[in-house]
């Protein structure tokens, strides 16, 4: 914001200034919403609308559940959150340097039941491959796993692997389309890791 007055009225204001203007006016410090800058809200609604309560009606006539899947990462050396000194010393964070990655797989239905796997590299088609055959293991009725458009999740292989077959499907692979990214019930257990 002050940078703004700056630009606009050719003032330099201090930021403690700034913020209390600010806190006058009405405004507060919040976290921003976690949002996507490709998605696209007419695409997200239309889904929600047409295509969601479709796969939610097949599942319940089929007897199924819905799975909804997402994939992260998480690096060691990440530092989150605050820290505090004593005033005017600015607090120093010192993370580990021997970076250590590991992906994680998750699925979550709406019910709240969650099914992970940690990965040793970046998510591909064997390895959604092997968190299918593990969630179709614990899974007790037929699963409908909403995925994102990564790539990994339209190789032949994976494809193959959740083709809908006559009465012997465990399987119902959704994606999403590419506009309609949005933060969904998967993406949760990745961040809260995450925190």
């Amino acid at each position: 914001m002050s940078a703004l007055v700056e630009k606009e009225y050719g003032m330099t204001l201090p930021v403690r200034t700034m913020g209390s203007y600010l806190q006058r006016w009405g405004f507060t410090p919040q976290r921003p919403l976690d949002r996507a800058y490709e998605q696209n809200p007419t695409a997200v609604r239309a889904w929600l609308d047409k295509e969601y309560p479709a796969i939610a009606h097949r599942a319940k006539a089929e007897g199924g559940e819905i799975y909804w899947g997402d994939e992260t990462g998480l690096r060691s050396d990440d530092v989150r959150g605050r820290s505090y000194a004593p005033r005017g010393d600015t607090p120093v964070v010192r993370p580990c340097h021997n970076r250590e990655n590991v992906g994680l797989m998750s699925a979550v239905t709406n019910r709240g039941t969650v099914r992970w796997m940690l990965l040793k590299q970046a998510m591909n088609p064997a390895l959604l491959i092997k968190f299918l055959q593990r969630l179709a293991r614990d899974a007790r009725r037929k699963v409908f796993l909403v995925l994102d458009n990564l790539p990994a999740h339209h190789g032949p292989s994976v494809v193959a692997r959740i083709a809908p077959r006559p009465k012997v499907a465990r399987f119902i692979g959704v994606t999403r389309p590419a506009c309609v990214v949005m933060t969904c019930a998967g993406a949760v257990t990745p961040r809260v890791v995450r925190q």
